[in-house]
């Protein structure tokens, strides 16, 4: 529930979107990006509104869901050349990243495993 509010809040995608877009102005649209968002909305900003080339996003849960999400995230916006990798943040390397090492790193702060939990519990 705490994500559809998330997704459908427009000032909140409003300052997600100014800052992607920013940094994709100031590195150029083939700079390489990576998305750490689990879920996240940063990668299709990049691609869609940003004319990203090359997009990373990384997806950590687990299961078929999250990558069927994704995969309609692609397919319902055009993104063929969005990658969706299924793995964690720290068993990446740049070998993983299309295009090498990312010029822009993006991140969404929203965590699944942390759905429903006030904020102080979920980093004390």
């Amino acid at each position: 529930p705490t994500r559809a509010l998330q997704l459908n809040d427009i000032h909140r995608i409003g300052i997600l979107r100014n800052a992607v877009l920013h940094a994709i102005r100031v590195k150029g649209q083939n700079a390489p990006i990576l998305d750490l968002s689990d879920m996240g909305i940063c990668a299709m900003i990049a691609a869609v509104s940003g004319g990203a080339k090359i997009v990373t996003s990384l997806e950590s849960n687990s299961g078929q869901m999250p990558m069927l999400a994704a995969t309609i995230m692609q397919l319902g916006n055009g993104l063929s050349d969005v990658q969706v990798l299924q793995a964690q943040a720290e068993h990446i390397s740049t070998e993983h990243i299309l295009g090498g090492a990312a010029e822009i790193v993006v991140a969404e702060p929203y965590y699944e495993i942390f759905e429903g939990e006030l904020t102080f519990h979920c980093f004390s």
